[in-house]
């Protein structure tokens, strides 16, 4: 089981002290903090099951002061798209959470966007978009095999691709450097 803290950074991006246990005697994983008009949630994807056959269910839970409170859940565990995969981000006034894919044990096969919808103070997700490594174009000569990480900021857009084959930290530095990638939920 794992647990669920609250590190503050002292000095970053290098030294960070644990601040507070927030949940702890979970099997979580990929966490997120999510502040909403004012508000701040953590969105846990819970796993279930050994690692072979584990899948994930996303939970809501409701950050006041420095107490999680549960207020959600999904419906179902799923390996499609119930694992976050990035910051909850806005395009066009519409909420969504990045979800990897990890459909039939292929970790970060690709990726699902999660439309948000908060209705009577209620949190529910609908299915928006799946992307994978072939419906992005990227000039390139190294083979990608997948899609693991999504986050939008106001100045950059960034995702992060498997290799397929074994290179250095240099080489895919370079390779990284080289790429530009903006997809669009159109």
């Amino acid at each position: 089981m794992h647990n669920i803290v609250l590190y503050k950074c002292v000095d970053f991006p290098s030294k960070w002290e644990k601040e507070k246990e927030l949940l702890s005697g979970v099997n979580s994983s990929d966490t997120i903090v999510w502040n909403y008009n004012g508000n701040m949630f953590v969105i846990a994807s819970m796993l279930h099951g050994n690692a072979s056959t584990a899948s994930n269910k996303i939970y809501l839970l409701d950050m006041d002061g420095l107490e999680l409170r549960q207020i959600g859940e999904s419906s179902e565990y799923s390996n499609e798209g119930y694992r976050n995969a990035g910051f909850i981000f806005e395009d066009k006034k519409v909420m969504y959470r990045p979800g990897q894919n990890c459909e039939n044990n292929q970790y970060g096969k690709g990726l699902i966007f999660w439309k948000i919808l908060l209705e009577n103070g209620k949190y529910n997700e609908h299915k928006e978009k799946a992307i994978n490594i072939t419906d992005l174009s990227i000039n390139n000569d190294t083979t990608f095999c997948g899609v693991h990480t999504y986050n939008l900021s106001q100045k950059y857009e960034v995702i992060d691709l498997k290799i397929l084959k074994q290179t250095s930290f240099m080489e895919r530095l370079c390779t990284f450097a080289k790429i530009g990638v903006k997809y669009i939920f159109e």
